[in-house]
C-alpha cells in the first residue's frame, strides 16, 4: 500500500511537471505571435527638423537621443536617486546609442 502511495506521488510529480513544461512552452508561443518584439535601438528622423537625426532606445530607460545636439529627452521617470543606482546603465545604453548609430551609417555607406 506504501509503494502505492509513493508510485502514485511520483507520476503526479511527473504529471505536474509536464503540465508546467507545456504551459510555459504555450505562453512563450502566444507572446512571439501577439507581441511585437523591438529593437534595442532605432534610428528616427523628422521632416520639420532636416539637420537632426535621432536613436531611439525602446529598453528601460527608453529615451530619444539628438545626435547632432546630444541632448536627450528621457522617457521614463526616475527619481535622482534612481539616476544614481542605474548611473552605470544609463552611460551604458547611451554609449551604445552613439555606437549603434555608427555602425548603421558604416553599413549605409558601404
Amino acid at each position: 500500500m506504501v509503494n502505492s502511495i509513493f508510485k502514485d506521488t511520483i507520476y503526479f510529480e511527473e504529471l505536474f511537471f509536464v503540465y508546467l513544461l507545456s504551459f510555459n512552452f504555450m505562453v512563450n508561443f502566444v507572446k512571439k505571435i501577439f507581441i511585437m518584439t523591438l529593437p534595442k535601438y532605432l534610428i528616427a528622423d523628422n521632416s520639420q527638423l532636416t539637420d537632426d537625426i535621432f536613436v531611439l532606445h525602446t529598453e528601460f530607460p527608453r529615451f530619444l537621443l539628438n545626435i547632432n545636439t546630444d541632448d536627450i529627452e528621457w522617457f521614463d521617470e526616475f527619481s535622482k536617486q534612481e539616476a544614481e543606482e542605474n548611473a552605470g546603465l544609463i552611460e551604458n545604453v547611451v554609449a551604445g546609442a552613439y555606437t549603434f548609430f555608427d555602425e548603421e551609417m558604416k553599413n549605409y555607406e558601404s
